[in-house]
């Protein structure tokens, strides 16, 4: 497949996104932010592992009968926030970047395709030394480093916490010129990132958003695991998973991002003994 300019579909209207899922007013966009430089790392589960991990009521989507946990490295930079914008994404742009580590699986709900996300590891916001799980959102901060030069062919990563030596590390190469295109029909690239839908779990409550974006233009890299031993001591089902793929993109310029509502008929009370899902702001 020939290779298209990333630029041309990350700046084009987002048309598409929004006929597939029309935005009822309780879901309008809050804020507006860039993808730069996204790498997705795609891993087979076997279904029952999974599921056991997921709260009610949501479905385990699966991928060729296999169920897929992606781990996604990702910079949002130009936090900019729409005029009826609430109070929390009025402080977004005081932060110049974000780096973002998160653990996602996929699923339906109610026959609506959407990510799951289980868990992230953000930067700190100028170095402060923040609680993990701050006002109760699944995460932790942690030291994060990006290395995504597709222009060089290279991409390295590291993410730590930095005091039990526990990290997550890759390289990965990319052949040049990099021919960025769409993800294939059917691929496990389409499974995985064509998502416009998010779900996650907070306060024994599962919540719902959306993003709004052109499809993604994406290019398939080689990529080696140097240390998992983060990931694996957050979630220790997670050691006999299979890494499938990976794939790697130059992000968007404008991705639009709505505010966290509950979803129907929440399941209330219920105990979740595992990690609980990301920040709603870490969708991809």
């Amino acid at each position: 497949m020939n290779g298209v300019s990333p630029n041309r579909l990350a700046s084009a209207p987002m048309i598409e996104a929004t006929e597939r899922f029309p935005c009822p007013a309780r879901f309008e966009p809050a804020l507006i932010v860039q993808w730069h430089r996204v790498l997705f790392l795609h891993f087979e589960v076997e279904p029952a592992i999974v599921q056991a991990h997921l709260p009610m009521p949501f479905e385990l989507a699966l991928y060729n009968h296999r169920a897929i946990v992606s781990l996604v490295a990702l910079t949002k930079r130009r936090f900019r926030p729409v005029a009826s914008a609430p109070w929390w994404a009025r402080l977004l742009p005081l932060i110049p970047e974000q780096r973002l580590f998160n653990v996602r699986t996929y699923v339906l709900h109610r026959g609506e395709p959407g990510a799951f996300f289980f868990w992230g590891w953000l930067s700190r916001p100028w170095g402060l030394p923040l609680p993990d799980r701050a006002l109760g959102l699944t995460c932790a901060f942690a030291r994060l480093r990006y290395e995504h030069q597709h222009e060089s062919g290279e991409l390295r990563g590291v993410v730590g916490k930095g005091t039990d030596g526990q990290r997550f590390a890759y390289e990965a190469r990319m052949e040049r010129p990099v021919a960025f295109a769409p993800c294939p029909a059917g691929s496990l690239a389409e499974f995985a990132l064509e998502r416009c839908t998010a779900y996650f779990w907070h306060r024994g409550m599962g919540r719902v958003f959306r993003a709004w974006h052109p499809p993604w233009l994406q290019a398939t890299v080689q990529v080696r695991i140097t240390d998992n031993s983060l990931v694996t001591a957050a979630f220790p089902w997670l050691r006999d998973a299979c890494f499938v793929e990976a794939n790697y993109t130059t992000g968007f310029a404008e991705v639009r991002i709505g505010r966290p509502l509950p979803v129907d008929n929440p399941v209330r009370g219920r105990r979740i003994r595992h990690h609980g899902a990301s920040a709603f702001f870490e969708l991809p």
